[in-house]
């Protein structure tokens, strides 16, 4: 039997993450097709993820389910969502999952038709799905929602009262949100028809006689008007997150796990580069800040003492939005590559035998480098490993990475440029080896696990990750206080 503190979870995990990263670019691939060609797009928002091995646990601990039951039991790790306007879209979108090829639809489970209990509406689709690795195809099961703004909107409420209330909501408030679901339910059903007296009117025109007022439906008594709120998940030291959620909760934001536009990290600049890294699936979707409750806290805003401080700020979008770039990377052998992205840094080192690396830049030779290795890192990384090595502190605004050695030998037969080279973006290293067999390749603190390497490829990356950072904040302030102060 698997020993839970053993189980390696970013191995077990990342085939989901490859399936609802493909599965993402797929559809909306598919949506822009329907755009380009002028056809009516059924689809408005795709999200994804993958259920944390915290979640994981509770649901097999929940339903009765061993480690080794995880897989074929738990039909939900690889989530993809699909947002529609209206009911008929969810369907059309139902119809285009289940007629692909490279999936075999298991289940459909129609909870628009028959609602659960609790209100709960949705679509959902479940399905195998065959992830290309690197040890062959490996059959997962993936889960597609498929809903209504309305049916989303009610759903990511529920979903927050029942962390909240630890799954056991108060019978008046499942009586509010049954009566809330009925609402989103007239609020789908008007939308609907409204797209329909739309349609045969000639399209999306203004019609030029008024509509009769006495053939509109009255909205239900207990409709009531919806705004945003935004969904968050923390990510860290647990010891803060009751306060937290019973904090944010109170001012309208919504904990959720599966799909959250903010990641607060709470601990230290590491729990903060692990929660980018876990979350690089959806790097595109959403936004970080930290709380610290560690030593440096580069990378966080907050002490743990602030948190209402923290609250007022999101609450009154106190902040700006800090861009940085990822570094991105690719791992060569003679099968296959790999390529992922690191916040901080990629360090290549030795510990074994002296490396020989031959560098390119853009392709062009630049020098035959011997010693224990380099750290290629991004601006906001480079206040970190890099700065031990005596490398540049390079702003954050500046659109670079930075090429460091580590230990190079230099004397009267062997030559490097010992010095740190700051390259533009666009630019890309190149560095090539034959003896890459004991190196260890290490990104923002996780090694990376592929075997027979003779290239690895660095470039600074387009994608970037977006800190909510207070507007008084200054790169060079934070420096000062990081290493001066």
């Amino acid at each position: 039997m698997m020993n839970e503190k053993d189980f390696r979870w970013e191995i077990f995990l990342q085939p989901y993450e490859m399936a609802v990263q493909s599965f993402i670019i797929k559809l909306e691939a598919i949506k822009k097709q329907h755009i380009l060609k002028g056809l009516k797009n059924p689809i408005e928002i795709v999200t994804g993820r993958v259920k944390s091995p915290e979640s994981i646990l509770d649901k097999a601990k929940r339903l009765g389910i061993s480690l080794e039951e995880i897989p074929d039991k738990i039909y939900d790790i690889a989530g993809v969502r699909i947002t529609c306007k209206y009911v008929q879209d969810v369907y059309e979108v139902a119809e285009m999952i289940k007629n692909r090829k490279d999936l075999e639809v298991v289940e459909v489970r129609d909870y628009i038709k028959n609602p659960k209990a609790s209100g709960y509406k949705s679509l959902h689709i479940i399905a195998k799905y065959n992830v290309e690795t690197i040890d062959g195809q490996i059959p997962i099961n993936m889960e597609f929602q498929i809903r209504t703004h309305a049916m989303h909107l009610w759903a990511s409420i529920e979903h927050s009262l029942k962390y909240k209330f630890l799954r056991n909501i108060p019978e008046d408030i499942k009586a509010r949100l049954f009566a809330a679901s009925e609402a989103a339910t007239a609020l789908d059903l008007e939308m609907s028809k409204i797209k329909q007296l739309v349609e045969s009117l000639g399209g999306e025109g203004i019609r030029r006689q008024p509509y009769p007022a006495e053939q509109l439906e009255i909205y239900p008594n207990n409709m009531k008007k919806w705004w945003w709120i935004l969904r968050y998940l923390i990510y860290g030291n647990d010891l803060y997150n009751q306060e937290i959620i019973n904090k944010l909760t109170e001012i309208g934001f919504v904990y959720d796990v599966e799909n959250p536009e903010l990641i607060i990290s709470v601990g230290g600049d590491g729990t903060m580069l692990n929660a980018v890294r876990n979350n690089l699936f959806r790097i595109d979707q959403v936004k970080f800040l930290g709380i610290n409750t560690g030593k440096l806290g580069f990378y966080t805003e907050f002490l743990p003492s602030e948190i209402d401080k923290m609250v007022e700020f999101l609450k009154n979008k106190d902040y700006r939005e800090c861009h940085f770039n990822l570094l991105e990377y690719t791992l060569i052998n003679d099968q296959e590559q790999y390529t992922s992205y690191a916040l901080n840094e990629i360090a290549i080192t030795n510990p074994i035998h002296t490396q020989i690396i031959d560098v390119y830049i853009n392709d062009i030779h630049f020098e035959t480098f011997r010693g224990t290795g380099f750290l290629i890192s991004t601006p906001s990384g480079s206040t970190a490993y890099n700065k031990s090595l005596q490398g540049s502190v390079v702003h954050p605004e500046v659109k670079s990475f930075q090429l460091t050695e580590i230990a190079s030998i230099n004397n009267r037969v062997f030559k490097t440029i010992s010095s740190p080279l700051v390259l533009p973006k666009y630019h890309f290293v190149s560095l090539v080896s034959k003896n890459y067999e004991n190196i260890f390749i290490v990104a923002d603190g996780e090694r990376e696990h592929l075997e027979n390497i003779h290239t690895i490829k660095v470039t600074l990356s387009q994608k970037v990750a977006i800190f909510l950072t207070k507007k008084e904040d200054d790169f060079w302030i934070r420096v000062k206080k990081a290493f001066i102060e």
